[in-house]
């Protein structure tokens, strides 16, 4: 038998496995779940930060907020008009409102609504005078009516408590009386919204004193107000919402 060398048993040798250091082994196996989470979040995150989701969600967002400031206005008044006239009284004035349907012939536009006083007389009936205001337009004025019989050249006198008078020419006389008017600025509604009373005063024939028509501003207030109300209602935004 022939001497095996050291170099032939190395070469015929049962390759044996090496076992690394405790710390050269691979790491643990990553948490399985922990992964799948973090990488749904990764792409919903990518799907939300698109320009298209973004732009997607902002008309979404838009809608709803439309339909529920829609919803307030309903819910705060904005119903069909009634088919008939509405009268409103506040003490001493009122307002009357035509239905929303029905058109001035004139121009075709909507009828406003009127606040009015009748001054009557203390006794066997009759009006002394009629204040009444169609509009509260910066522009507005008020409507004095008085009965026929009235001196037209010297005018009519119109104040409001300690407020200085002043003198209108009459614009027209009709079958419900002699008109004039009186504008509406911002001094005079101060007047007539804080002041309890106020007096027209008429030349009539036959007087050599001029007459007095006093008048009560109760309620006026609050009158105003609601015929604010019902004439943005009327010409606002959402004034197709009652016809």
């Amino acid at each position: 038998m022939s001497d095996v060398t050291p170099e032939h048993e190395a070469a015929h040798a049962e390759p044996q496995t090496v076992v690394s250091p405790v710390e050269d082994m691979p790491s643990a196996l990553p948490d399985r779940p922990n992964s799948r989470f973090s990488a749904v979040q990764g792409l919903v995150m990518e799907r939300v930060s698109h320009p298209h989701f973004v732009r997607n969600g902002a008309i979404t967002l838009g809608l709803l907020i439309a339909g529920a400031i829609i919803g307030i206005l309903l819910q705060a008044g904005l119903t069909p008009a009634d088919k008939a006239t509405r009268l409103s009284q506040f003490q001493d004035w009122r307002v009357v409102c035509p239905p929303m349907t029905e058109k001035d012939p004139t121009n075709n536009q909507t009828l406003g609504c009127t606040l009015s006083n009748s001054i009557a007389r203390d006794a066997g009936g009759g009006t002394l005078a009629m204040l009444s205001i169609g509009s509260t337009k910066a522009d507005a004025k008020m409507n004095v009516i008085v009965p026929h019989g009235v001196l037209l050249d010297p005018g009519l006198m119109f104040a409001v408590a300690e407020t200085t008078p002043q003198t209108r020419p009459y614009e027209t006389c009709d079958n419900n009386g002699c008109v004039a008017l009186v504008a509406l600025d911002a001094a005079m509604l101060t007047a007539l919204r804080s002041k309890s009373q106020g007096q027209v005063q008429v030349a009539a024939m036959g007087q050599q004193q001029p007459v007095s028509i006093p008048f009560s501003l109760a309620g006026f207030d609050e009158g105003y107000a609601a015929l604010q109300r019902e004439d943005s209602r009327r010409t606002g935004f959402f004034s197709f919402l009652y016809r």
